[in-house]
């Protein structure tokens, strides 16, 4: 391979990089993958309560430069809730709604976290601006069964969902996906090889059943916005937001949760999640460069 050739090719994957590094653009079904699906901001939004016992909640952002349409994930930490439940089980060996707030094995209760807890009121809320549009609030219910479509639902338009100015074009929780796409189990959640139900830890919810390997623990709500709220304005930046824009995470509604309370938050600590075409398109081409260069010097 000669130099020219190699120049061609490593233009090629330059172009390749930046045009996918363009035009991703996240998949709103509640996984929430980060810079794995186009996700390019990552930030945080930190408990009104008990902060020293519950992390901050995780947010990935992502704004399509020719949509303008505003990707939004949000993910809840294990800590406060998490997508565990059961009712009628045994506490000695269902390691995962138990959680709620007694420590004693022997008084524990092995219903304190239903199903049907998690599709009666849990729900989520914001509140967005920008200069030259007008505010607009929203809220985002956990999950529901729609009858229409036979299928497990979340986001604006059953039960506790609410967007009367019709902002959020598309939405998705966790529990939606683990329902859909894993096991549509509504008694119990997987059982966990965790031996203490007392409150498992981060790197403890590990599946008994493999089969049940990918089912999502934390809650997830993921939207979008539509574009034609931003009237062409893009809001993203890695200072946080931009032109104006503000968002408030108004309310997290989880009954019952763990410890703490998430109200009247605001993304911090924003992050670059997808290097800048710039950067990833120099580093690539300083390969190639690298590469030439040591062709020349055998030839």
């Amino acid at each position: 391979m000669n130099f020219a050739t190699i120049k061609t090719v490593g233009m090629l994957g330059i172009l390749a990089l930046l045009s996918a590094t363009a035009t991703a653009a996240p998949v709103i079904d509640g996984r929430a993958l980060g810079a794995a699906e186009g996700y390019q901001y990552s930030a945080q939004i930190a408990p009104s309560k008990d902060a020293d016992k519950v992390p901050p909640a995780t947010v990935f952002f992502a704004q399509d430069a020719a949509t303008f349409d505003l990707s939004v994930a949000v993910i809840i930490p294990l800590q406060y809730v998490d997508n565990t439940y059961g009712i009628d089980g045994d506490p000695a060996t269902h390691t995962h709604f138990t959680w709620q707030k007694e420590q004693d094995i022997t008084k524990a209760k092995e219903d304190d976290h239903k199903f049907n807890e998690l599709v009666g009121s849990d729900k989520v809320g914001f509140e967005i601006a920008l200069p030259g549009a007008s505010s607009s609030s929203f809220i985002l219910d956990y999950i529901s069964f729609d009858s229409m479509s036979n299928m497990w639902v979340g986001g604006t338009a059953l039960d506790t969902g609410r967007d009367d100015d019709g902002v959020v074009s598309m939405a998705a929780t966790s529990l939606q996906y683990n329902l859909n796409n894993i096991a549509e189990l509504t008694t119990f959640s997987p059982e966990l090889t965790y031996a203490d139900p007392m409150n498992p830890g981060e790197t403890e919810y590990t599946t008994v059943d493999a089969n049940l390997a990918d089912w999502i623990f934390e809650v997830v709500y993921e939207f979008k916005i539509d574009g034609s709220y931003f009237n062409n304005t893009l809001v993203l930046s890695d200072n946080g937001f931009i032109n104006g824009f503000d968002m408030v995470f108004d309310q997290l509604h989880a009954s019952p949760h763990k410890v703490g309370e998430f109200n009247d938050g605001t993304p911090e600590e924003f992050s670059a999640l997808i290097p800048t075409p710039s950067s990833a398109g120099m580093g690539l081409f300083l390969l190639v460069g690298l590469a030439a260069r040591g062709l020349r010097r055998k030839d």
